[in-house]
């Protein structure tokens, strides 16, 4: 019979490479990886926020190492991989947090705005996993390669097409690459997380943007006011990762629980 502790993660530090990871999910991600005294790789396209967040994870027992990273450009992308190795050793959890978007009625975006809403989540997913794969095989890994999805992929969400077209092609790419590893020692994981605040997703949305909150909840897409808030994503995404090797969680939904009724 197994013991608590035979059931848990196993205490090891393993490294962790966490994209957009300079505020909102992806800054929780990481801090909860270092309460686990993890090393942590943290990239984001703005730098400058990152001295915080290796601050928060270095006072939570972590280590961290923090580069500027853009996922949607290759070079970019090899440079970061190849410093935080550098710096942390060999990657074992690669967190695909990164994306971005800018919501609309499709015909009257820009063709900026489209791709942009594409390549930060699917092209960038893409590229980060190619890179850290490889490491990951190169080194003999037994790895985590996590996609942070989105509830939009699961629901018709006019206003928001591109975003949800990247986050359903990531999920493709979960799924496909999941098979493509079997055998490895690599585990993919697909994270698809509700409405989460205080992620700083929309701020440089323009006030036209924000206020298609408010025919999203006409919709009925936004159908109550439970909405989560960043660790309580990161605790779903940091169980997931520390399951025991013998078995997997290969696709996970995170939602708030609806406001109780009194």
């Amino acid at each position: 019979m197994s013991t608590p502790a035979e059931t848990t993660a196993s205490p090891e530090p393993r490294t962790v490479i966490v994209t957009g990871a300079s505020l909102g999910i992806g800054r929780a991600i990481a801090e909860a990886f270092a309460d686990l005294g993890w090393r942590i790789a943290i990239g984001a396209r703005n730098a400058e926020r990152l001295g915080e967040v290796v601050d928060s994870v270095g006072a939570r027992g972590g280590k961290a190492f923090a580069h500027a990273l853009d996922v949607r450009d290759e070079l970019s992308v090899e440079t970061f991989c190849s410093a935080a190795q550098e710096a942390l050793g060999p990657i074992d959890v690669l967190i695909n947090n990164a994306g971005g978007a800018h919501p609309g009625r499709l015909h009257e975006m820009s063709y900026d705005d489209i791709r942009f809403a594409i390549e930060s989540s699917l092209i960038g997913s893409l590229f980060m996993s190619r890179c850290v794969v490889a490491s990951m095989l190169e080194n003999r890994v037994e790895g985590d390669v996590v996609f942070i999805s989105s509830r939009s992929v699961g629901v018709s969400w006019p206003g928001h097409i591109p975003y949800a077209a990247s986050k359903a092609g990531m999920e493709s790419v979960g799924r496909a690459l999941g098979q493509e590893l079997e055998g490895t020692g690599i585990r993919v994981i697909t994270a698809r997380v509700g409405d989460t605040m205080g992620t700083g997703f929309a701020n440089d949305w323009t006030t036209d943007e924000q206020q298609m909150s408010a025919y999203w909840a006409e919709l009925g897409i936004l159908r109550h006011g439970g909405v989560m808030e960043p660790p309580n994503v990161a605790s779903a995404v940091v169980g997931a990762v520390t399951t025991p090797r013998a078995f997997q969680i290969d696709f996970l939904t995170v939602n708030a629980v609806a406001p109780t009724i009194d």
